[in-house]
């Protein structure tokens, strides 16, 4: 090879390597179940009429949404759309209602889940013979997308409709179970059923768990992803992450979401929900960090470093903030709700004055916090000052239950 070609063949190379691949060109090791369904879509459907329960998380694995992908396909006939919260298109801040509507992209009717209702009525569904389940859960009972689901199989089973559920991977893994499991006295919209808050499933294996666990009987079937193993987080999928709700921005979120989650119900202490580090940490105006890193006892799986911080929206705006950051440092083997007792505990012990479960004046604030428990048998054990040693045992045996049941519906 001659200097002249020799540079042109390098030049040729270098420009190659810088260009973007093309989206089509990523490779994911994951297949979620939604692009299964659309390979042979009429092997499922047939001729049935179908509607839509997805949200801006539900993508292919070329960043189009289930809805766009549907719609292109002109052998399903997709006739309705239902929205989670937060929106089909993700638009919608946490809590508040999603208007029902048209689909400006496909034209086709939107019927909110969210909003004056949570469960598909008759007159949603008159459309629609089978409902597809398109959505990316995060791992935690509290989160509303299972309770959505649930809502949705027993719509589907009161009004004979089929539902078919498109897996998706759990970006906590499968591994990690944790948490007290809920007690029914505690049901609401972010615990409908007696499941612990770190389940460890996926969507499609909590479809089965609860259609044959609390009897509701509906016409199911679960599309399996490809290539997903329990062991595995998010990013080992390949898969794109988009955001299922506003503070939930990266992969690595779903982690620390049962951690503080639940230490943020009380409106008392800041989850960093209003700083860059959403879930990631649990501070307050007159806390000391080094304080509490000081006092909280070795733990599988996390560390703890002093931070002071200043929320930008949301609680304490536009005051110093002192606490902890969370660092999730084993994710296989953590357990997120015994780091969540450990540190209220802690926090409870070191400012018995300033420790509040809810904001003066808010009493009703302690509804939100044990229905995000699923119990207030946990409140009242902190509360009491009881070791959090035996906190965490309290839930154990209901958990190893629950394992026990749990492993019937196992499909990876």
């Amino acid at each position: 090879m001659n200097r002249k070609a020799a540079v042109l063949f390098f030049c040729a190379v270098a420009a190659a390597c810088a260009r973007p691949a093309p989206v089509s060109d990523r490779r994911s090791t994951v297949e979620p179940g939604i692009e299964v369904l659309l390979e042979q879509p009429r092997v499922t459907l047939g001729d049935r009429r179908a509607g839509l329960l997805t949200h801006a998380a539900g993508i292919t694995r070329d960043l189009v949404s289930s809805v766009d992908a549907m719609k292109a396909k002109p052998e399903i006939r997709l006739t309705a759309l239902f929205s989670p919260e937060h929106g089909i298109r993700g638009s919608a801040a946490a809590g508040e209602q999603v208007q029902g509507g048209r689909d400006p992209a496909t034209g086709l009717p939107i019927h909110s889940l969210y909003g004056k209702t949570k469960k598909p009525t008759p007159e949603m569904m008159a459309e629609v013979d089978v409902l597809i389940v398109d959505l990316q859960d995060i791992g935690s009972r509290s989160y509303t997308y299972i309770s959505t689901l649930y809502y949705a199989l027993e719509a589907a089973a009161e009004q004979k409709k089929r539902v078919v559920v498109c897996d998706r991977p759990n970006p906590m893994g499968g591994l990690v179970v944790d948490g007290p499991v809920l007690d029914p006295a505690f049901r609401s919209f972010i615990g409908v059923a007696a499941i612990p808050v770190v389940h460890g499933m996926t969507i499609g294996e909590l479809a089965w768990l609860f259609n044959a666990e609390f009897h509701i009987g509906c016409d199911l079937q679960v599309i399996p992803m490809r290539g997903w193993r329990r062991s595995m987080l998010f990013r080992e999928t390949g898969l794109f992450w988009v955001p299922p709700s506003p503070h939930i921005p990266t992969p690595e979120t779903p982690l620390f979401y049962p951690i503080t989650g639940l230490i943020g119900e009380m409106g008392t202490l800041s989850e960093g929900v209003g700083t860059p580090m959403p879930f990631h940490l649990v501070g307050a105006p007159w806390m000391d960090g080094r304080a509490l890193q000081a006092a909280l006892p070795p733990l599988t799986g996390v560390a703890f470093r002093p931070l002071t911080v200043k929320p930008f929206y949301f609680r304490y705006v536009g005051a110093e903030v002192h606490g902890v950051q969370i660092y999730v440092t084993d994710p296989r083997r953590y357990r997120p709700v015994e780091t969540a007792v450990h540190l209220l505990a802690q926090v409870r012990r070191l400012w018995p004055a300033e420790f509040q479960w809810h904001p003066a004046g808010k009493p009703d604030q302690l509804k939100n916090v044990d229905s995000a428990w699923g119990t207030d048998r946990i409140r009242a054990m902190i509360a009491a000052g009881r070791p959090a040693e035996d906190v965490i045992k309290s839930w154990q045996s209901d958990l190893r239950s629950f394992r026990r049941v749990r492993q019937k519906y196992i499909m990876y």
